[in-house]
């Protein structure tokens, strides 16, 4: 009987969070995910479905390493409503970084207007101002991935009619979040599609240091070109992006890391670069059936250091194990 304390969702049903037991209930199945089903954090779908205030009351009593609310609005001002409402204890997604940044800039698909990723001179959105570190800046998502409405929510640099362009202005988009502070997410079918280019961009991330407060500074902008210099707790990386003069040129001091059509990422030449550490793998061949027959069976692993225990009576194998094989 008592009032919703959000908007409509006409797609289901409603919990009443001024409830007691609907609020001992929801921290007692979100403390069983963390506890029990080795959950490390929580994404909250529709976080406009009711009062922020319960998001952060829930957040503080199930203690999340992360958290991340899906309040689907591009207004600067409304996001920062619902972190505040949340005590700022959860991060929001930022669609205004998504709609009136990246969104604006790459509108067209074909000629980029720089200058439509600052604000201010930092980058627009969200992650722009004091409230950074709860941005998670993405250029795409399920929901709006190839989707076409009057909201503009596709990023019009990946749509499949496009012309080639959409490979850079898909680059170029990452390039610019992935050196930015906040949390960037990589959208899963960029990552696919673009695996070795954007892998390069973490690495200049990672080399540098750069994370959810790290300072921005723009040295130039135009439609064509923008240079800034991102300051991360291991060092310095700066971001050249577009075709403008200057743009193919490697500062002094520095070293590319990651480079494609119209974009490039330098680090300071004194760091190291950072290496991802792969998990190891295991190939069985031939995979697990019946056979009639006598088989050679081949195990094979990659990883630094990887050491694969195995038996041959099917209990569990530990270290220790005489059948080793590296």
């Amino acid at each position: 009987g008592n009032n919703d304390t959000g908007e409509l969702y006409a797609a289901a049903r409603d919990l009443d969070h001024t409830n007691s037991y609907v609020q001992q209930f929801s921290v007692a199945y979100l403390k069983w995910l963390m506890n029990e089903m080795d959950y490390d954090g929580f994404r909250w779908d529709v976080a406009k479905g009711f009062a922020p205030k319960y998001f952060g009351q829930y957040v503080a009593a199930s203690k999340p390493y992360f958290s991340v609310g899906e309040y689907f609005d591009g207004n600067y001002d409304a996001l920062k409503n619902w972190v505040d409402g949340t005590g700022k204890r959860s991060t929001t997604f930022d669609f205004a970084f998504k709609y009136n940044t990246v969104g604006q800039a790459f509108r067209d698909g074909t000629s980029p207007d720089l200058t439509k990723l600052i604000y201010n001179g930092q980058p627009a959105g969200f992650v722009g101002a004091e409230y950074r570190q709860y941005s998670v800046t993405f250029i795409d998502n399920h929901d709006t991935f190839e989707r076409s409405d009057n909201q503009g929510s596709e990023f019009l640099g990946y749509k499949k009619s496009m012309k080639p362009s959409n490979k850079t202005n898909v680059l170029m988009a990452n390039a610019f979040m992935l050196a930015m502070p906040g949390v960037p997410c990589v959208f899963y079918p960029h990552w696919f599609k673009y695996k070795t280019a954007i892998q390069d961009m973490i690495i200049a991330r990672k080399t540098a240091g750069i994370h959810n407060m790290s300072a921005v500074s723009v040295s130039e902008l135009a439609a064509d070109k923008l240079i800034a210099t991102i300051t991360g707790n291991k060092g310095k990386l700066i971001l050249k992006l577009g075709s403008g003069a200057g743009c193919d040129v490697v500062p002094s001091g520095y070293k590319k890391i990651a480079s494609g059509t119209n974009y490039a990422m330098f680090v300071e030449s004194k760091l190291t670069i950072f290496e991802p550490k792969l998990a190891p793998t295991i190939r069985i061949s031939p995979e697990s059936g019946s056979f009639t027959s006598k088989q050679m069976v081949s195990i094979t692993c990659t990883g630094e250091n990887a050491t694969i225990h195995y038996t041959t009576d099917g209990t569990e194998p530990k270290a220790e194990d005489a059948y080793k094989y590296t």
